[in-house]
């Protein structure tokens, strides 16, 4: 309770808000989805390895390090499009692009 009070008002122990909650459990969200993708990446290479007989580790090195690399591409770019469109825009096209780079 004393983390996360009712409504908006200000919690007298803590001075924080449920919107200010909300906003730490969904960037703690974030944090964790990241990770899955990374670790997902990971776990998936030796199956590439078998199923598509990619033998050379160079590629596979590549398939594993452009999540990284998207990663430090995106979070400055996010930032911008945020700043300049709003938070809203920035996360319906990064899960968007999200959704995409998954089912493509």
């Amino acid at each position: 309770h004393f983390l996360c009070n009712d409504g908006m008002s200000q919690d007298k122990f803590t001075g924080t808000s449920r919107a200010n909650c909300l906003g730490v459990a969904l960037n703690v969200l974030g944090g964790l989805h990241y990770g899955y993708n990374l670790a997902i990446t990971g776990s998936v290479l030796p199956e590439l390895k078998r199923d598509l007989a990619v033998t050379d580790t160079t590629s596979l090195g590549i398939l594993a390090s452009a999540t990284v690399f998207g990663a430090i591409v995106g979070s400055p770019l996010s930032g911008t499009i945020a700043e300049t469109y709003g938070r809203r825009v920035a996360t319906v096209i990064g899960e968007t692009l999200s959704v995409a780079g998954a089912l493509g």
